[in-house]
């Protein structure tokens, strides 16, 4: 079934957390950085790194991986920055990998199934089908939510 909300063709942004492949709206997605220099917060909330400097502005940076109570990377191990909008602000995301842009028809966006873990749901609402598979959309509002 597909969502409502997608009427239209939409540029998504992939990119890795581990083995499962998430994705972003491409006008929701202002930079991808190799790396990015973090200022790190005391008592700041779990997955919140820091903050950093993108283009003047001061960002809260955020892992991914520490979000969604997974292990760190491998030693050695590179990671990537995605620098996103989200409401009147800009975020630093870090990912393990970018991939590459993909495009999804209206018919490609489908529900989380019922049966998905509802902590799951609450920062990947939809699941997008492309020819390399499936692909999570991420919902930054959930996955803001959850650090509160």
């Amino acid at each position: 079934m597909s969502s409502a909300a997608h009427e239209q063709t939409e540029m998504l942004v992939s990119f890795r957390i581990g083995a499962q492949l998430y994705g972003l709206p491409v006008a929701q997605v202002k930079d991808a950085l190799r790396d990015i220099e973090v200022a790190p917060v005391p008592l700041a909330a779990e997955g919140i790194v820091g903050i950093a400097t993108h283009r003047e502005k001061i960002v809260p940076v955020l892992d991914l991986r520490r979000c969604f109570g997974m292990a760190k990377p491998p030693e050695g191990a590179s990671q990537a920055v995605l620098v996103v909008a989200h409401a009147d602000e800009e975020i630093a995301l870090v990912v393990d990998k970018v991939e590459e842009l993909i495009t999804a028809r209206p018919q490609d966006f489908i529900r989380a199934p019922a049966t998905v873990d509802e902590s799951w749901k609450r920062v990947a609402t939809e699941i997008v089908r492309h020819e390399g598979g499936l692909l999570a959309l991420l919902n930054l509002d959930g996955v803001l939510g959850a650090l509160q």
